[in-house]
């Protein structure tokens, strides 16, 4: 879609059901910047360390990751928790200030 903003504003939880593949798994990220608490398997979230439980929620079995997004929906102080963490995270971590910053670093050093 040309722009998923409008997307995930109607949605209240994003989902990586990934069981197999490689790749960066930016949608994480995208749905985590988007305010939504996130639901994945860990194979969806390899290649960034999350923390389960904090920011995230992750689950390989199909009943227990269903019961998760359904526990997200019912649990509204769990939900927040997860979708704040999550915001900060990539805030922290992956924001182009934070980016830039570093890369300054590296370039200082050369």
């Amino acid at each position: 879609v040309p722009d998923v903003r409008e997307y995930l504003k109607k949605s209240k939880v994003g989902i990586s059901p990934i069981r197999y593949g490689s790749g960066t798994r930016l949608k994480i990220m995208t749905y985590m910047a988007a305010g939504l608490p996130v639901v994945s398997t860990l194979k969806g979230a390899e290649g960034v360390v999350y923390t389960n439980n904090e920011n995230i929620l992750l689950e390989d079995n199909a009943k227990e990751f269903a019961d998760a997004i359904i526990s997200l929906l019912k649990d509204e102080e769990l939900c927040s928790k997860i979708s704040k963490n999550g915001a900060k995270f990539v805030a922290d971590n992956f924001d182009w200030k934070h980016i830039c910053s570093k890369l300054e670093k590296i370039y200082e050093n050369i």
